[in-house]
């Protein structure tokens, strides 16, 4: 009898063990699961229909994002040639149109932005007036390795490029029934304005007025300067130019443009220089509400 009574012992000495042991091994998993999140993943491999960002453009990372942010009927696919781009187009806030206004950004902004273009396009509209917002192309970096001969060719490209949207774009707001065509520049933007508008250039825009902000060549250089300060004393419509009233040298700029247009009696030229850089949305509200005001001065309304 010693041996059942044994083995009985046995069975029940393992029964009892065996939840602890169970229980040791549920536990494994878990921590295991833990320690596969603490550790950092893999980076996915880009599938084969998939485009890297690095092949996408700041152009058309830029362009992707107002597609997707803005109504449709906003948007208006533009072509210059080869060049396709996107413009941003809201109508009069009124039967009959005030005339109408291109916006062009500066330099690697969209047609957008939040400082003065978009808040602009979006006031101006609401004051009777059509409004076109684009960009500028992509300008190659010029390279200090090359002789002057090959870095005019680019910028020469590039003005040809410019000038081209612009006029396409100004064809775009004729034939919305604008009449009574405004130009509106910022930074660079404001300088190829002034290419555009000149009187030779091809093609050349036909505009009623011009408002520059910040204006700044493609390239800095003396040279460049000259040029557009030539081109501005050149202009005989109404222009109005704004300031940074906190940067030195665009106060200086200011007095120099100011004294040049006494010198040739040019009482169609304004400025208006910024004292406080308000970038917030009331402060580019408060913007657009100023260059209303001037336009209301000095540009009538097109007749119906």
């Amino acid at each position: 009898m010693r041996h059942p009574i044994l083995l009985a012992c046995m069975c029940l000495a393992f029964t009892l063990q065996a939840p602890a042991v169970l229980s040791q091994d549920a536990e494994s998993p878990t921590n295991q699961t833990e320690q596969l999140t603490e550790t950092p993943a893999e980076p996915a491999t880009a599938q084969p229909d998939e485009q890297p960002e690095a092949d996408i453009s700041r152009a058309q990372n830029q362009e992707q994002a107002l597609h997707r942010k803005l109504p449709t009927a906003q948007l208006r696919q533009l072509e210059s040639g080869e060049d396709a781009f996107l413009g941003l187009f809201l109508p009069a806030a009124q039967p009959q149109p005030r005339g109408g206004i291109m916006l062009i950004a500066d330099q690697n902004e969209h047609a957008d932005w939040p400082e003065l273009i978009g808040p602009a396009r979006r006031y101006l509209s609401s004051q009777g007036w059509h409004t076109l917002a684009i960009t500028l192309p992509e300008t190659p970096r010029l390279d200090p390795a090359l002789d002057e001969a090959a870095n005019n060719g680019m910028l020469a490209e590039t003005a040809e490029r410019t000038t081209g949207r612009i006029n396409v774009a100004a064809q775009a707001l004729q034939a919305e029934g604008t009449e009574t065509l405004v130009l509106l520049g910022r930074g660079e933007a404001a300088f190829w304005v002034l290419q555009a508008t000149a009187a030779d250039a091809s093609p050349r825009t036909e505009a009623a007025a011009l408002i520059l902000m910040q204006s700044r060549p493609p390239t800095y250089s003396p040279e460049r300067h000259a040029q557009l300060d030539g081109l501005l004393a050149l202009w005989q419509k109404p222009a109005y130019e704004i300031f940074d009233g906190t940067d030195q040298v665009s106060r200086e700029q200011a007095q120099d443009r100011k004294l040049n247009a006494q010198r040739l009696a040019n009482q169609r030229y304004d400025q208006l220089l910024l004292i406080k850089q308000d970038q917030s949305e009331l402060g580019q509200r408060m913007l657009a509400k100023r260059i209303q005001g001037w336009l209301e001065k000095n540009i009538p309304p097109q007749q119906p």
